[in-house]
């Protein structure tokens, strides 16, 4: 009987060379196949979806030189704004964002010191009060005091909306800076409001802004290097100004109760989202002594028990004057000194921070 022939393993002395060499083959072709299937299915591999649900293939290329700039500018916007939170605030490593508060009582002017601020420094202008949840304003066109409970999320509103819109003033600086938008200025979230015509309102007929009839051109006299944005609200107690500072939790309103003024970013709504820690508040106190402001808000036209609110803001007051973040105008002088005060003032504290 002959013995019988060994079995061939790959690998071992005994087994035939073209065996090996087939196995090998085999493995390779098996190996490369797997690696193939696996990239092909990665997800850096795959086409990006579009918007519509279609894919990178799908995407029409574009037509000309203007066409290709346009989708470079919106694929880099979109970049910056996924960077840091959808576009909530101004990324790590950039200037922080910076919130100032134009303050005080009724009739100090708030909104001429606040827009002739926005128009010095190039930054965007925003009335407080046009932030105002709408439940709150249902219960004041009826005649229903707000309580602290109201006016928690509308200070939180004010607070998200100042960092969302420094967002864009960062993204706009940036995109300049870049080349890729040098037609982009400062928003004017003030509309078509004119300083000559808040100063005479809240100073009175008899103060007149030296720069009547030409103060809506921006006249830019200084940067404060980071963005910024300007919004005047009474804030008169602590605790209201520790909310705006970002030292008190709060929430903003429901989606559904945000006032039609709240800008929508970025194509995104994000106001209703809190502002996070980076966000640094600052308070211009528009300092008047009572009878001063009696005085003036007597005489507005069409103001309605103007007294009685001042009254009741006067009690409410909590002075801010001793508060490391704050600067001080004195209200008594004329609307021109009043912008040049607030302007050196902030220039000090903004930028010593």
């Amino acid at each position: 009987m002959s013995a019988v022939p060994p079995v061939p393993i790959a690998g071992s002395s005994t087994a035939a060379p073209s065996a090996v060499f087939s196995s090998a083959r085999t493995a390779i072709f098996l190996l490369s196949s797997f690696l193939a299937l696996t990239f092909s299915n990665s997800p850096s591999s795959r086409p990006l979806p579009t918007s519509n649900g279609s894919s990178e293939d799908d995407v029409a290329q574009p037509e000309d030189v203007e066409e290709a700039r346009r989708m470079v500018v919106e694929e880099q916007e979109e970049e910056l704004l996924d960077e840091a939170g959808f576009g909530l605030t101004v990324p790590s490593g950039s200037p922080r964002p910076a919130l100032i508060i134009v303050m005080g009582p009724a009739s100090c002017g708030k909104s001429t010191i606040g827009l002739s601020l926005s128009k010095a420094l190039s930054i965007p202008f925003i009335d407080g009060d046009s932030l105002h949840p709408k439940s709150n304003v249902a219960k004041m066109s009826v005649g229903t005091p707000l309580t602290d409970a109201d006016r928690l999320p509308w200070l939180a509103l004010i607070r998200a909306t100042a960092e969302r819109v420094c967002r864009e003033e960062w993204v706009r600086a940036e995109r300049n800076y870049a080349g890729i938008d040098a037609s982009g200025g400062v928003e004017d979230l003030a509309g078509d409001e004119s300083i000559a015509e808040m100063a005479e309102y809240e100073f009175g007929e008899g103060w007149k802004w030296r720069n009547a009839g030409k103060d809506d051109a921006h006249h830019v006299r200084a940067s404060l290097k980071r963005p910024a944005v300007i919004i005047a609200c009474s804030a008169l107690k602590k605790w209201y100004r520790e909310i705006l500072r970002g030292n008190v939790e709060a929430q903003p309103p429901q989606e559904s109760d945000l006032p039609n003024a709240a800008p929508e970013l970025s194509g995104v709504d994000n106001t209703h989202k809190a502002a996070t820690a980076r966000l640094d508040t600052y308070f211009v106190y528009c300092k008047g002594s009572k009878e001063l402001l009696t005085d003036r808000i007597s005489k507005r036209k069409g103001h309605f028990m103007g007294a009685q609110m001042l009254e009741s803001q006067l009690a409410t007051l909590e002075d801010p004057s001793d508060e490391p973040d704050c600067c001080i105008v004195d209200i008594s002088k004329s609307p021109d000194e009043c912008a040049e005060m607030a302007y050196e003032n902030v220039l000090k504290l903004v930028k010593a921070a």
